[in-house]
């Protein structure tokens, strides 16, 4: 099973591994939304286990929304203009790297 998308211009593939019914993989995916399906013995196909969107001609392709990460949050960056605050609470910033593969088991249809 491979995952090919919109983030490649639908040029590259990525094997996905697998571990007893379940195929996973890590794609360092750009921010933004994307359109990928599945290849599955040549056949090109989509999951139920992803959203689903309809491209310009029509086509159903699964799609996934990656989100600019988050560095801090709640700590105005004023605060850091002539001094750095004794105390200041963030939280980590969430990953871009998005995991393209159904969530459990092979789910596609």
């Amino acid at each position: 099973v491979t995952v090919c998308g919109s983030w490649s211009s639908w040029m590259d593939h990525y094997k996905l591994g697998k571990s007893g019914d379940d195929f996973d993989g890590v794609i360092d995916l750009p921010v933004g939304k994307h359109q990928f399906k599945f290849i599955i013995d040549g056949n090109w196909t989509t999951s139920s286990q992803w959203p689903i969107t309809y491209d310009k001609d029509g086509q159903a392709n699964n799609v996934i929304d990656v989100a600019a990460p988050r560095y801090a949050t709640g700590v105005p960056l004023r605060k850091f203009h002539n001094e750095i605050p004794e105390e200041v609470e963030l939280t980590p910033a969430e990953p871009t790297t998005a995991a393209v593969a159904p969530k459990r088991g092979v789910g596609l249809k």
